[in-house]
């Protein structure tokens, strides 16, 4: 059995719900809980913050709670756990973890921990579809860790830990055996104080905090929401689970329809929309390069977040500059283009889905 070790990230930088490290939560900060409830079965853990003044509380209250705190740099995420992580023998398990998400305990983990070893994987990622938004753990490789780190130098892969990882290694599909219904229309993850106060309450109905499983706390969440919120249905098509309704996103990247008499939302507008939707069970998001700033708006409602349960399905740029006889060549880079730009606005690797913009295109430049 190879060593693991859990290296849960945590900052007080926070946009969308600032020092929420630090919120009580079962009567202790946010982080502490998180690093408990990931070492209740006795694997090794520790936090990675950061080096700036801002996260020195975040390693005051680790250092009261007696957990390990490892400080990097505040941008290179990437950077800091290959640094904690650097005393680890090849062939060492990593998992990744966020303070912001409370659920994760070390059952979850020692679960995907024995998927991957029996799958001889060296990345496995939360993609069962079943699990509420925001319930993350990732297990992976130090080596894969470590090549991350020596061969991309993209801003979003240096924040986010895992993206160059999961586009490389990232194929496999993990089910929990230890789910009994579906909880993918609940959230439980800390991004605003709504969510929050519902952790709380979930935590505030269980005995021990630190013991209680993962899978007790879906249930929790499930009975606080169940019959008080709007759920969309889901069907099943292809292998993977649809909601009904598709969020579109037209409306919130620009100023559209004959009857809007308010212009585009906010970016806060528009990102809580997003996450509202996501909230009530949607996963399936519509958008197009032509849809002004829409794109750069669902990354940011999307950021940090595993994206493989969500699906976005973008348009291709609707080539408004191109005339009827321009050169294939010409045409093909604009198409090559356009799809790079939707990679970078999505921060995503590849597209789940693309289409054409206009049906008329499908027979124009030469099909």
């Amino acid at each position: 059995m190879p060593k693991v070790r859990i290296v849960i990230q945590s900052r007080l930088t926070s946009s969308r719900l600032p020092a929420k490290a630090l919120l009580p939560v079962a009567g202790m900060p946010a982080v502490v809980l998180c690093a408990l409830r990931a070492a209740n079965t006795g694997i090794e853990t520790v936090v990675a913050t950061s080096v700036d003044a801002s996260d020195d509380l975040i390693a005051e209250a680790l250092s009261g709670a007696g957990i390990v705190c490892y400080r990097g740099p505040l941008d290179d995420v990437l950077g800091r756990f290959q640094a904690a992580t650097a005393d680890l023998e090849p062939g060492s398990l990593v998992v990744r973890m966020t303070a912001d998400n409370l659920f994760p305990d070390g059952l979850l983990v020692r679960e995907m921990v024995d998927f991957l070893l029996a799958k001889r994987l060296k990345y496995l990622g939360p993609n069962d579809h079943r699990l509420p938004y925001g319930l993350s753990a990732e297990v992976f490789t130090v080596d894969v860790l470590r090549e991350a780190c020596r061969e991309t130098a993209q801003p979003y892969d240096r924040e986010h830990v895992t993206p160059w990882i999961r586009a490389k290694y990232g194929s496999a599909v993990f089910k929990t055996q230890r789910l009994d219904r579906d909880y993918s229309g609940f959230r439980c993850t800390m991004d605003t104080l709504e969510d929050y106060l519902k952790v709380v309450k979930v935590f505030d109905n269980v005995r021990d905090p630190i013991k209680a499983s993962w899978v007790d706390l879906c249930a929790g969440l499930a009975a606080l929401e169940d019959g008080s919120a709007f759920r969309l249905p889901r069907r099943k098509k292809g292998g993977f689970e649809y909601s009904e309704l598709t969020l579109g996103t037209a409306q919130l990247g620009m100023e559209y329809g004959i009857a809007n008499r308010y212009g585009k939302p906010t970016v806060e507008a528009a990102v809580e929309i997003i996450r509202r939707a996501i909230g009530s069970g949607l996963n399936s998001i519509d958008t197009a390069r032509g849809y002004g700033e829409a794109e750069l708006r669902i990354y940011e409602a999307l950021k940090g977040e595993n994206k493989g349960w969500i699906m976005v399905i973008t348009k291709l740029d609707p080539l408004e500059g191109m005339e009827r006889d321009s050169p294939l060549k010409s045409v093909c880079a604009a198409v090559d283009a356009s799809v790079y730009r939707s990679c970078r606005d999505l921060g995503l690797r590849r597209l789940p889905g693309l289409l054409l913009h206009r049906w008329e295109h499908r027979y124009a430049f030469q099909g």
